[in-house]
């Protein structure tokens, strides 16, 4: 390793450190990212140790690496399904709405017109002036005392 170099325990550690103080709602993948720095950390401490070589560790990172972007690659398709059956969904949930509100524009259509409430207007009748026939009245008058009385029928 060269003069000023960290080795790569050293850098992974330093990595999981910053990442564990980072607030997780400002980095909503800490979990998964301080799982695999964590794997990562194991490994080179086994480097360290003896107990493997560093080529194997570097394809065990590897092969984490390929299993950590192909749950990546399958979380992205799920999301996608998800979102297009939510389109789905919400475009057959519009359609339903719209048919049923067909369906009842049509029911009302046909309810008024049974009740008659919906009458289209008449053509205006002009209507014949007809004269007031003054009504026969029969009258008649007599005295009754000094006063006269008339009653009409």
């Amino acid at each position: 390793m060269a003069s000023g170099q960290i080795t790569p325990l050293q850098y992974y550690r330093e990595l999981h450190r910053r990442i564990a103080i980072t607030p997780t709602a400002d980095y909503p993948f800490k979990a998964e990212n301080l799982r695999v720095i964590g794997y990562r950390v194991d490994l080179y401490e086994d480097v360290e140790a003896g107990k493997i070589t560093a080529e194997k560790a570097e394809r065990l990172i590897a092969e984490q690496q390929a299993a950590w972007e192909a749950e990546g690659q399958a979380r992205e398709r799920g999301a996608e399904e998800a979102r297009r059956r939510a389109q789905q969904a919400a475009y057959e949930r519009q359609q339903s709405a719209q048919a049923q509100g067909a369906t009842q524009r049509r029911a009302l259509a046909l309810q008024l017109l049974q009740s008659g409430a919906f009458r289209p207007p008449q053509p205006y009748q002009l209507q014949p002036y007809q004269m007031q026939v003054p009504k026969a009245t029969n009258c008649t008058s007599e005295w009754i005392g000094n006063q006269m009385q008339t009653i009409c029928r």
